[in-house]
């Protein structure tokens, strides 16, 4: 089987493609998990997105470790992104399904530790208690 540095290296292109548009989550995430340190977080804030995610994805491939959690991560923030990136990750980051599925993580009835999850987050729940406000 490929290592994950491999794989990240060899999709690169194609995972930059899917997550550069909207990087803030992916990065959050990363941050979060410790595959990225603060002040890294904090200077890839500053780039184009592109070049945010790209430079993310060279600090994860610097060892096996910190390329696996970045394919956790992927796993996890997958629904933020386009239906190509859900289906590369059920076919390369099988092996990575330890952890719960990004649908039990990020929206839940107890929203409050929604919050510090992701920023977007904060949003979605706003739009869907207003829904709800709206309905009752």
């Amino acid at each position: 089987m490929t290592s994950a540095q491999q794989l990240l290296r060899s999709q690169r292109d194609q995972l930059l493609n899917w997550t550069c548009d909207h990087p803030t989550p992916l990065l959050r995430w990363l941050r979060d998990d410790e595959v990225l340190s603060p002040s890294s977080y904090l200077s890839l804030l500053e780039k184009s997105p592109s070049n945010a995610v790209a430079q993310a994805m060279e600090l994860a491939c610097v060892s096996e470790e910190s390329s696996l959690r970045f394919l956790q991560v992927l796993r996890e923030v997958q629904d933020y992104y386009c239906k190509d990136l859900h289906i590369w990750v059920d076919r390369h980051c099988r092996s990575n399904a330890n952890r719960q599925p990004p649908s039990e993580m990020v929206i839940v009835e107890d929203q409050s530790s929604a919050f510090s999850t992701v920023d977007e987050t904060i949003l979605i729940s706003c739009v869907e208690s207003c829904v709800r406000l709206k309905e009752s």
